[in-house]
């Protein structure tokens, strides 16, 4: 399981529904009803769900919905707690509402708290500010108004207060871990949080070996809940907690820890209400209670450290494999590197000597004809270093510069190309047609696209069929099919050989030892398609021609 160490760097508003402003008064009246039937005391419940609840909606659907709610809630149903006159009321409606507010403000405001408990750090907060210290709070300020209200002793408090409060810490984090946890992610998905965030899946994964397992030890719990009572042998559930949380991690920990509190805990105390009308308090209930929660807080916290555990190891095991393959490519960089700067050096050379030849052969002659031809071939040499300075700049543009995204006008672009090709030997003798290019305009790096194009077109012009009685063509052809672009460029020239395809796209490659290029152009053109998620293909047949076909994924900005 993945774990989100780091909120999403885009959060988003969400425009709730308009019901989310109605649903949560509806909710909490019917958590207050179904609250009222598991009444274990005139001012006690064995479960109280509004407040549970209230923690829930505060955090999805923000303070001003929810706070406003909880309070008409708790005044409206004081009568069921005897809460009387009711004029006091809306007094005691008070800690309530405060416990809510106290949770949102100090674990999800004052701490930055993630409420979908993504992690242990996550976990021990919520536990802390979210539920422990609203608590003790909001708890004080109840005795407090009982004590000055109805002027009830303090000692009488004394042998309920520890047992009240950690069954209402059962109950508040009972009920409201597992639904954070689990339903955050499918509220988000749903737009239904006030501020989205970016989920993992929080599903926990059982391998296909060890579902039967679960299904066995769950069957296993539920048998014991009839015969083992919660109240001597609590311990014994909290080894299967464990176990799970150890085994499965976080999420199988909470589902196991709500099913043995459903199974154990609630159901056998409401049979008890509904055979004899009441539920009788123990003293002896604050062991049990103080076991199960502290069952079911280390029974999670075990929980979400072994899923940071395996989300740790995870991490490691991916910068491993990140390492080796960053380790991989730099031994191949190095080896195109060498390559590079042998090959370099040989081909800026090459022309610098053939120039400064041509001009000790000038000096020995005064003949007008001799020193025309040999600066003809001093400029095809210029040219040709021109040329190959021109594709290290554009080797280094796309290894070291960042794409650019941006509009580009596909007919604009090629005619640009086609007019810095008009000086190239032979240009004269191909005809260039780009009418059928009928993609416009598409979202991409123009400087990379521009590259790609340019060495497909002035390779189609160079291999071109030297043959007065075969016309040289170029068609540039597209197609759209979806977010892809396909541009297409054919010629009818020499075309390449089978055995020659698989290399064309090596760095310095060169089909024969005639060939004129610096076996640098179609290197570049594959590295530039594969910068900006692309690719390029070729269909050839040796003797009648070449289709080289750029495949490219428009971005929309």
């Amino acid at each position: 399981m993945k774990i989100d160490n780091q909120v999403s760097q885009t959060q988003l508003r969400n425009i709730l529904p308009w019901w989310t402003w109605v649903a949560p008064l509806i909710i909490f009246f019917a958590a207050s009803y179904l609250s009222s039937l598991y009444r274990i005391s005139s001012s006690a419940a064995l479960i109280y769900l509004p407040t549970a609840i209230g923690i829930i909606l505060v955090n999805w659907w923000g303070p001003v919905r929810v706070l406003p709610m909880v309070y008409v809630n708790a005044v409206i149903f004081g009568y069921l707690w005897g809460v009387d006159p009711w004029y006091f009321r809306p007094l005691f409606a008070l800690p309530e509402t405060s416990f809510v507010f106290l949770s949102w403000y100090l674990f999800s405001v004052k701490n930055h708290g993630k409420y979908w408990i993504p992690d242990t750090h996550n976990l021990n907060m919520f536990l802390l500010w979210g539920i422990i210290i609203p608590l003790f709070i909001s708890f004080l300020f109840l005795k407090a108004l009982f004590f000055l209200l109805f002027h009830v002793p303090i000692v009488m408090f004394s042998s309920t207060a520890v047992l009240g409060w950690l069954r209402e810490f059962m109950c508040n984090f009972g009920l409201t871990l597992p639904i954070l946890y689990f339903l955050t992610p499918v509220m988000g998905r749903r737009g239904l949080l006030a501020i989205h965030f970016d989920f993992n899946d929080y599903t926990p994964k059982i391998p296909g070996k060890d579902k039967l397992l679960v299904v066995a030890i769950y069957f296993l719990i539920f048998m014991m809940s009839f015969f083992v009572g919660l109240d001597r042998y609590w311990f014994v559930y909290g080894v299967f907690s464990l176990w799970f949380a150890l085994r499965f991690g976080f999420g199988m920990a909470v589902l196991t820890n709500s099913f043995i509190f459903i199974l154990a805990y609630i159901i056998p105390v409401v049979r008890e209400i509904e055979t004899m009308g009441e539920y009788t308090i123990d003293p002896f209930l604050i062991n049990i209670y103080l076991g199960t929660s502290l069952l079911y807080v280390f029974s999670a916290i075990t929980g979400r450290v072994i899923d940071d555990i395996n989300f740790a190891r995870e991490q490691i095991t991916d910068q491993v494999i990140r390492l080796e393959r960053a380790n991989n490519e730099l031994k191949t960089t190095n080896k195109e590197l060498d390559h590079f700067v042998y090959s370099v050096s040989h081909d800026l050379t090459a022309p610098l000597k053939s120039i400064k030849g041509l001009v000790n052969l000038s000096t020995l002659t005064q003949d007008q004809e001799e020193h025309r031809t040999y600066f003809n071939k001093i400029e095809d040499s210029v040219r040709k270093l021109e040329q190959f300075i021109v594709e290290v700049l554009d080797f280094s543009h796309v290894k070291r510069v960042e794409a650019d995204y941006q509009r580009i006008d596909m007919q604009e672009l090629i005619a640009d190309i086609i007019e810095d090709v008009r000086y190239m030997d032979g240009f004269d003798a191909v005809e260039i047609d780009f009418s059928s290019l009928t993609v416009g305009e598409i979202i991409n790096d123009k400087t990379s696209v521009r590259v790609i194009l340019a060495n497909l077109i002035g390779n189609a012009i160079a291999y071109r069929k030297k043959n007065d009685n075969h016309p040289a063509k170029i068609s540039i052809t597209s197609r759209k099919k979806g977010s892809e672009v396909s541009i297409m460029v054919s010629d009818n020239g020499e075309g390449i050989k089978p055995e020659m395809q698989k290399r064309i796209f090596e760095m310095f490659y060169r089909g024969t030892t005639s060939s004129k290029g610096s076996g640098l152009g179609l290197y570049i053109a594959s590295e530039a398609a594969q910068k900006i998620k692309g690719k390029i293909t070729v269909e050839s047949e040796f003797g009648k021609g070449s289709v080289f076909t750029l495949h490219l994924r428009t971005v929309h900005k």
